[in-house]
C-alpha cells in the first residue's frame, strides 16, 4: 500500500498557517513552532539531538542545532558531550527552560 502525503502536508500547511503556527511567537511563547515543539520535546523526555530528531521525523541536525542554540542562548536549555560516547550531544532543560515548559 502506497500511502501520498502530499496531501496531508499539504493540509499541515493550511492548518499552521491558519493557526498563526510560523508566527514569531507560536500561542504566545516568544518561540517559532519550531522552536517551541524541540522545547517541548525535551521537557517530554528527549535526552540527545539524535532523540530530537528521531521524535521529529529526523529533522535536519543543522536546522536542530540552530533551534537549540536559540534555546540556549535564552537559557532554556543545557548541552553537553556525553561522557560515554563524545559524538552525541545531551540536551536538558534548565531551570528557565523547565519553567517555560510548564507555561
Amino acid at each position: 500500500m502506497t500511502v501520498d502525503t502530499s496531501v496531508m502536508r499539504k493540509f499541515n500547511m493550511s492548518y499552521v498557517r491558519r493557526v498563526g503556527a510560523l508566527e514569531d511567537s507560536f500561542l504566545g511563547s516568544g518561540l517559532p513552532y519550531g522552536t517551541a515543539r524541540i522545547l517541548y520535546e525535551i521537557g517530554l523526555g528527549a535526552e540527545s539531538v539524535q532523540d530530537l530528531r528521531t521524535r521529529l521525523g529526523g529533522l535536519d541536525s543543522g536546522y536542530v542545532s540552530r533551534m537549540l542554540r536559540t534555546l540556549e542562548s535564552k537559557g532554556y536549555v543545557a548541552m553537553d558531550r556525553d561522557p560515554s560516547d563524545g559524538r552525541r550531544r545531551l540536551v536538558a532543560l534548565t531551570e528557565d527552560g523547565l519553567k517555560q515548559w510548564d507555561d
